[in-house]
């Protein structure tokens, strides 16, 4: 167990420090106790770094004015003079508060002392910088309105400086603040709006969605709807095709019938032409144009076959079609007719 305030039996150890190696206020956790002799042996080690970790830890879980007073000596040793009067000046009031008045004394003359060392940022907006909800903010921390324009003890070195508002564009800056007495001066300056959102067009009205019914026995109209809402060109290919099957197959018909009538005047008994008997070249002929009729009467037939496989296949519509073709003859002539 340590001496509650063995700090008044040592030596001086640089800037004070080991004077005020004092134990944590009598009642301390024990890890608040352990942190604070953690970062007495790391004082002892010249690692005030590690030390000020430790202590504000201590500090943190039970509030002492003896940890506040090695922290602040501690932000001395590492050049941070605005933490070290901070510290200082708390310790002094929580001393007061405990009634340890050597401890207030101490505390206050030190935050004395250092108080013409200090470095300062003096942070000012102009008028027409100050938009409604605008907002500053120094390594993090607020920054009153209240202190705005007033010089701010801050530690030496980097300093990071935000203002933002809402609808505008956020401003940043970074100052290196000198070491020593000094003011260094920032000035926010009037913030950019933000540009609004593009506004999407308006989206072309389209026509309304016809409800399609589901087809089922119970429901023919369903049904209907369903199929007229559809288009296969099945049917109108089927029935071209079978169209143009039925003109080749009616001319095939009419080339044959033509080529069997010059057969027939060639007048050669039993298809083989005498000398002076049939005429043979009328023979030829017409044996050409009966080849010829029989091919385009074959693919006539094809094609119409074709036309109706299509037909079948394709979707039924909601009324029924029918086909109906007439050969008309008219002595060797051959007419088609079709209803549908």
């Amino acid at each position: 167990m340590r001496e509650l305030d063995p700090w008044r039996r040592l030596p001086f150890v640089g800037c004070l420090l080991a004077t005020l190696a004092s134990s944590p206020a009598f009642g301390q956790s024990a890890e608040a106790n352990l942190l604070f002799d953690e970062a007495r042996a790391a004082m002892a080690q010249h690692d005030y770094e590690r030390a000020i970790v430790k202590l504000q830890q201590s500090q943190s879980l039970d509030p002492s004015p003896g940890t506040l007073l090695n922290l602040a000596e501690c932000y001395v040793a590492v050049g941070r003079t605005a933490s070290a009067w901070s510290a200082y000046r708390d310790a002094a009031s929580l001393a007061y508060g405990s009634r340890q008045p050597e401890r207030e004394h101490y505390a206050a003359r030190r935050a004395q002392e250092l108080e013409p060392r200090l470095s300062k940022l003096e942070v000012t907006v102009v008028p027409e910088a100050r938009v409604r909800g605008l907002e500053i903010s120094r390594n993090g921390v607020p920054v009153p309105e209240a202190l705005w324009g007033t010089p701010i003890p801050v530690d030496p070195g980097a300093q990071h400086v935000e203002a933002r508002a809402a609808g505008y564009v956020s401003w940043t800056a970074d100052v290196s603040v000198p070491a020593g007495p000094g003011k260094t001066p920032l000035q926010v300056p009037v913030l950019v709006e933000q540009s609004p959102p593009p506004v999407a067009p308006p989206l072309a009205p389209t026509a309304p969605a016809v409800p399609v019914a589901a087809a089922s026995p119970a429901s023919p109209v369903g049904t209907d709807v369903a199929r007229s809402n559809g288009f296969s060109p099945l049917p109108i290919i089927g029935w071209s095709t079978i169209g143009a099957g039925a003109v080749a197959t009616g001319v095939g018909v009419v080339v044959y019938l033509n080529g069997r009538g010059k057969i027939d005047d060639a007048n050669c008994p039993d298809q083989i032409c005498v000398r002076g008997v049939g005429n043979k070249s009328l023979h030829d002929n017409g044996r050409s144009g009966e080849r010829l009729g029989i091919g385009l009467g074959v693919v006539g037939v094809a094609a119409a076959a074709t036309g109706v496989v299509l037909l079948l296949v394709a979707p039924k519509s909601s009324e029924p079609q029918a086909l109906e073709l007439r050969l008309n003859w008219a002595g060797r002539g051959v007419g088609v007719a079709g209803t549908w």
